[in-house]
């Protein structure tokens, strides 16, 4: 392996700040760990297209922003696309440009997220009562209060 990678793989290391990992097998890594290892790894390459399905679900919380400032400053630099499949709506609210929120493996509405997540939307899709509130430093806010009993819920369309 040239230097130059070596160079490149650390530095993507300590971007993620694991850089003390280098050394380690990837199966003596916690499962948080490892992922953070792969995404770097992913990032390496420097794809155009970045496919990640769950790619902040291990991590504490600290992690998950990180990652989500990593992935902004890499598409920002490099112009690449990256999908996220993601079930904290939270996290998509702060850091998604647009969304694309799936039922039952078809497309239920696409869009900015303001647009598509209300609370009529997280009723019908989600079977949830919740608020969305709008923070002054984040954007919307998914406040979740009760599931809706089953038969209660009314399905909804959105036009794409």
């Amino acid at each position: 392996m040239s230097a130059d990678v070596l160079e490149a793989a650390y530095g993507i290391l300590g971007s993620f700040g694991i850089e003390d990992l280098a050394s380690r097998p990837i199966h003596a890594l916690s499962g948080g760990q490892q992922q953070l290892v792969l995404l770097a790894q992913r990032l390496l390459r420097a794809p155009r297209l970045l496919l990640l399905d769950e790619a902040t679900s291990a991590l504490d919380l600290a992690h998950q922003l990180r990652v989500f400032e990593i992935l902004r400053a890499y598409v920002e630099r490099t112009g690449a696309l990256v999908m996220i499949a993601i079930h904290d709506l939270n996290l998509a609210a702060r850091h998604a440009d647009g969304i694309m929120l799936l039922r039952n493996g078809g497309l239920a509405g696409s869009g900015r997220f303001d647009d598509v997540v209300t609370p009529q939307v997280l009723r019908s899709v989600y079977g949830v009562e919740a608020e969305v509130l709008t923070s002054c430093r984040t954007g919307s806010v998914i406040v979740p209060l009760a599931r809706v009993r089953e038969g209660s819920v009314a399905p909804i369309r959105l036009s794409p």
